[in-house]
């Protein structure tokens, strides 16, 4: 049985085809610290456009993560966002499409670069607090924002190149942890079915993203693992700042040490907190029953899924992290 577009998703996604096949110029982005579905389907996004002869550029607010750079057929498609070029890009489109974020708070040193400018919004995160305003195609159903995009690829008769296939594959792979979160639906195999069956190769992407890692990232988890703590139901990991440095580890470092404490028998509610370059506490959260932490997220200004969400803090790691376990804590023993 080929895969269909729910019904919901028709309509939205004819329209941002008709609209994204109209443009001439295009800047897509994404979230800070951007991971597999925000990289693939804007890589995705602007294969089928560079394909059509539009121009078009990938301009994340924060460095190229380079455990995906695998996904990007040309190094000249991606513009840092700090340079000159990547501000006249911006100003030059005539649309900006933003995928796999749908608040404004999320797009760093991008948002002022685009604010103002016609916008495409794809997304399958909850409702943000600041959204960003443009037309939408946002379902919080779709396993990955790439699912989405797969939609609207279909609506426009895109289908078979390579470069778009891998993208959409590893997206989806990625945000769906190889296709074992509760996010996984029949569609969701039915896509990786039909981008299977038009050659992805499957192994290469699955060790690229998930059994390809330097020495430091091992190192990095030891120093994490003697910070590891647990109690009823709740556990948290925290990265030691010093040992962050010392080891010169990058944001790529932290993919996936979250499931660590996540693991753990018993556990129903998991975190990470680590002090970013600025000062500032990152939280991030999993749930593996029915606690949703996409409200805890939000009580702290952040937001994300029901299962997986995040939080960025403006106060010391010592005091976010007090506030956020006892607040987790109240809802476990609810």
């Amino acid at each position: 049985m080929p895969y269909q577009t729910p019904s919901h998703r028709r309509e939205p996604a004819r329209r941002l085809a008709t609209r994204l096949a109209a443009a001439h110029s295009v800047v897509l982005t994404t979230h800070m610290n951007p991971d597999a579905d925000g990289v693939g389907s804007a890589v995705a996004l602007l294969a089928w456009l560079r394909g059509r002869g539009a121009e078009g550029w990938f301009v994340p607010p924060t460095p190229f993560p380079e455990r995906y750079r695998f996904l990007l057929p040309e190094e000249e498609w991606h513009l840092p966002a700090k340079t000159a070029r990547a501000a006249r890009a911006c100003s030059a489109a005539d649309l900006i499409v933003v995928v796999d974020a749908g608040d404004r708070r999320r797009l760093g040193r991008v948002k002022p670069m685009v604010e103002g400018r016609p916008t495409v919004v794809i997304d399958h995160h909850t409702a943000p607090t600041r959204p960003i305003p443009g037309d939408r195609l946002v379902d919080t159903g779709a396993c990955a924002t790439a699912e989405l995009v797969y939609d609207i690829l279909l609506a426009a008769g895109a289908r078979g190149i390579p470069a778009i296939d891998n993208a959409l594959y590893a997206a989806i792979a990625d945000d769906t942890g190889s296709f074992a979160y509760s996010n996984v639906t029949p569609g969701t195999h039915l896509i990786a079915s039909e981008l299977v069956q038009r050659g992805v190769d499957v192994a290469g992407i699955h060790r690229r993203l998930f059994e390809s890692m330097e020495l430091r990232r091992l190192e990095l988890l030891r120093e994490c693992l003697g910070e590891l703590r647990a109690e009823d139901g709740l556990s948290w990991i925290t990265v030691p700042d010093q040992a962050y440095r010392d080891l010169k580890a990058t944001g790529d470092d932290l993919e996936g040490l979250v499931n660590y404490p996540r693991a753990l028998k018993g556990v129903e509610v998991a975190m990470l907190f680590r002090t970013t370059n600025e000062g500032a506490t990152k939280v991030s959260f999993r749930s593996n029953g029915s606690i949703d932490v996409d409200g805890i997220a939000r009580s702290f200004g952040g937001g994300g899924h029901a299962k997986a969400a995040g939080a960025l803090v403006r106060r010391p790691l010592d005091e976010v992290r007090a506030d956020v376990v006892d607040a987790a804590r109240a809802l476990v023993r609810e």
